[in-house]
């Protein structure tokens, strides 16, 4: 009998797991979800009968035949201040047309959702000028003409201890956002992009109020607490998932779920040869270098930095070392502490793509950054460190065997993942001097990263989630 491949195997054990909805839920979502759960909520309980049998659908071309097709829950006419929004489909994949001019609820909650959510947001306007779109936004979100209600930098915190030092200021957030779904006029749709607790909670307020509910950038079910697989198949119409293996894991529940390409797969890119992009930082034109990629929120850099600094402190003379800034961090604290390590680095700011193009080795904090360094095909060893109480628990809840998105998705060890007490300033610069000396081991990772670049792109992946959530407007 053929031996399956390690991905292979990996892969159909998340799926099967995942499948019988085996897990925990909990988290925010139950305290913020203000109300009953849309399954024990006799109003709403008839709009999706238990047992019911639900098939995938597929609409225009994005594939599937028309018989036997099921309208997803939120494919109908939506009502809007006693406006309806009707929608008209022409020939060909993305000929959708809305009559009349319809409110769109954006939510996002950290800086990469800011960036999927103005992606979206910029197709689906380029395609409906009309739309009004506002939301829980962030600077790209906001560039991209999506008004405020919510800034997400009220929004952004990351692990147990860290939500709950922000209870306040979030639990704020969360009752302005519901007061905008229960608004009068309401939303003719809510879009919710990642922020999982948060935006589960907020779904059961839309499901209450009858507004369509689409979900892009699935929370991580397949990787910790799996409960919530049945939540959000209860109070979501439509997911649209960023990875092909997550396509499975919701179409066996019955949810409506499509993979239309990782947006970032095309907007990830270098735009400047790695001897200008050096050139441009101040940077030498030859020799290794090496970029420090610490989080993109303040408490993750605040716990990663340091260590960073240290691994450069170690590494000294065998390579040039360039910090990246992430939008909002204080670029001033960064360069204190810099000052204060004594090492030699260099501050870029809005240049990352080109800066980790040019590098020879990245060390990363775990998040979507890893992704983008995979995209680019640069060795990195993926770092986190958290506090303690939000450590312990994580650990408790994790079903996989990897933290890094770029092993997860090739299913195999590709980067070296250094998390918590692993997380050394010794054991950093060791795997990046590997890189550095080993320049077999380097050629490798680039081929499975390259892989992995292959499997995410799908040519116009924002405007093709962006005819999925207007086809929701219908």
């Amino acid at each position: 009998m053929p031996q399956r491949s390690d991905r292979a195997t990996t892969r159909s054990r998340v799926v099967a797991g995942l499948a019988d909805g085996r897990g925990v839920s909990g988290g925010l979502s139950d305290r913020f979800s203000d109300g009953r759960d849309r399954g024990r909520d006799p109003r709403v309980r008839g709009r999706r009968p238990a047992g019911r049998s639900d098939q995938v659908v597929c609409h225009g071309g994005a594939g599937g035949s028309a018989a036997g097709r099921r309208r997803p829950r939120g494919h109908r006419r939506a009502r809007d201040g006693g406006t309806y929004h009707r929608l008209h489909r022409g020939p060909g994949f993305g000929s959708v047309v809305i009559s009349d001019i319809a409110r769109v609820l954006i939510i996002a909650g950290e800086p990469s959702g800011d960036a999927h959510a103005a992606r979206l947001a910029a197709a689906m306007k380029a395609s409906e000028p009309r739309l009004v779109l506002t939301g829980a936004t962030g600077p790209r979100m906001r560039q991209a003409g999506v008004g405020t209600i919510v800034d997400i930098a009220d929004l952004s915190v990351m692990g147990f201890a860290e939500v709950l030092g922000g209870a306040g200021r979030v639990a704020r957030c969360y009752r302005r956002l519901r007061a905008a779904i229960r608004s009068d006029p309401r939303p003719s749709l809510l879009v919710l992009v990642d922020f999982p607790d948060f935006n589960i909670a907020l779904a059961a307020v839309a499901r209450r109020a009858r507004i369509p509910v689409l979900y892009y950038v699935s929370p991580q079910v397949w990787a910790w607490r799996r409960g919530r697989i049945a939540k959000i198949c209860r109070r979501v119409d439509r997911m649209i998932v960023l990875f092909p293996f997550e396509e499975e894991i919701y179409r066996s529940r019955g949810l409506d779920a499509r993979f239309v390409g990782h947006p970032l797969a095309e907007d990830v890119v270098a735009d400047a040869a790695p001897m200008v992009t050096r050139a441009r930082h101040g940077l030498p034109a030859e020799g290794p270098l090496v970029a420090l990629l610490p989080g993109s929120r303040k408490k993750t850099v605040a716990h990663n930095l340091p260590i960073l600094l240290d691994a450069a402190r170690r590494l000294g003379s065998k390579a040039t070392y360039a910090l990246a800034v992430a939008p909002g961090l204080d670029r001033a604290a960064l360069q204190a502490a810099v000052s204060a390590s004594g090492v030699a680095v260099a501050l870029v700011e809005d240049d990352t793509y080109n800066l980790v193009a040019a590098s020879d080795a990245v060390a990363v904090s775990s998040g979507t950054a890893t992704v983008e360094c995979a995209l680019l095909g640069r060795p990195m060893v993926v770092v986190y460190r958290m506090s303690a109480v939000t450590y312990v628990i994580a650990r408790g809840l994790v079903r996989v065997p990897y933290i890094a998105m770029p092993n997860i998705i090739l299913g195999e060890s590709v980067v070296p993942e250094l998390i918590q007490t692993a997380m050394t300033g010794e054991r950093v610069a060791a795997e990046l001097a590997h890189f550095l000396d080993d320049a077999d081991a380097s050629v490798r990772v680039r081929r499975r990263l390259g892989e992995l670049r292959r499997s995410l792109v799908v040519p116009g992946a924002a405007d093709r989630a962006a005819v999925l959530a207007l086809e929701m407007l219908g």
